[in-house]
């Protein structure tokens, strides 16, 4: 989906890509994204609020005449307009649609890329007024969502500390929540978190804060049904505290079972993740961790 829309920025094509998704899902973080990639400046315009003067540029009157000032975002490489699905003043609707169609408005040219995002369908309940077809006609419109790796990323983008970071990650596809709700609400802190994770997730998200870990517990029956923290969370919480077993054998083999018999594909990349960000901070740690695990498990986590 990103690769298409990078197709279409990246071509001499003047249509115009139409991100559309839930809110929260990431498409204004991707448009700042993509222009810093490209090396390119970026002017972003909220279709809800802006009126005429802000898209068509202010009148000036000389020698009898009115002519528009330059707008302010005319020298721009990226115009992204957000919430398209929200025009409200039909005077910004008939801007829009001459700079779509035209690359020009109020007689200055565009020479840059144009993107737009909205949260709605486009149908009945949107309000861009009559004539949707010539707005639409523009406009290709592409469904946006990140795959659960990108989700990932984006979460440990949002967090200092591994342990807290990966278990936050392991939990992905345990919620619905967008990337933007689960990051904003988890900075906000417990009193917010409860509602949004629901009384399980939430007690594991609690342990962490606290550091509150129970390893011992886990290593003195391993084998032993865990309640407190699913099998996702123990391998995160493993990976990132590797000097509590990685200087015993016996401890290093149980880690490695666990890793080897989990069919948990998110907390196995947890493990993986938090336990290469604690060899990357400690070289010494690698040496104890090849020496407690078999040499196809050893090449598979580094």
């Amino acid at each position: 989906m990103k690769q298409l829309i990078n197709k279409m920025l990246d071509s001499e094509s003047k249509m115009i890509p139409f991100l559309v998704s839930k809110p929260g899902v990431g498409k204004t973080a991707w448009v700042y994204d993509y222009a810093t990639s490209k090396n390119k400046s970026l002017v972003v315009l909220n279709s809800a609020t802006i009126d005429e003067l802000d898209l068509g540029g202010v009148p000036e009157k000389t020698d009898g005449k009115v002519k528009f000032l330059p707008p302010s975002w005319l020298e721009a490489d990226i115009l992204f307009f957000d919430e398209i699905d929200r025009v409200k003043n039909q005077a910004v609707y008939s801007a829009l649609l001459s700079l779509f169609r035209d690359r020009k408005i109020n007689g200055h040219e565009f020479k840059g890329k144009i993107i737009c995002a909205g949260n709605q369908e486009f149908d009945d309940q949107c309000n861009l007024f009559d004539n949707k077809s010539a707005f639409y006609d523009r406009l290709v419109r592409i469904d946006f969502e990140y795959t659960p790796d990108e989700i990932k990323n984006y979460l440990r983008s949002n967090f200092e500390g591994t342990m807290l970071r990966e278990w936050i990650c392991s939990i992905v596809g345990q919620t619905e929540h967008s990337p933007r709700r689960l990051t904003e609400t988890l900075i906000l802190g417990e009193d917010f978190v409860k509602p949004l994770l629901g009384s399980k997730l939430f007690l594991e998200y609690s342990d962490f804060k606290r550091g509150e870990i129970p390893l011992d517990q886990f290593f003195a029956n391993p084998k032993a049904k865990r309640t407190k923290f699913s099998e996702c969370a123990l391998l995160a919480i493993l990976g990132s505290n590797v000097k509590d077993w990685a200087t015993d054998l016996s401890k290093g083999k149980i880690v490695e079972d666990l890793f080897v018999n989990s069919t948990h594909a998110e907390g196995k990349l947890a493990f993986k993740a938090s336990l290469r960000a604690a060899y990357n901070k400690d070289g010494t740690l690698l040496k104890l961790i090849k020496g407690v695990f078999c040499d196809k498990v050893f090449s598979e986590i580094v």
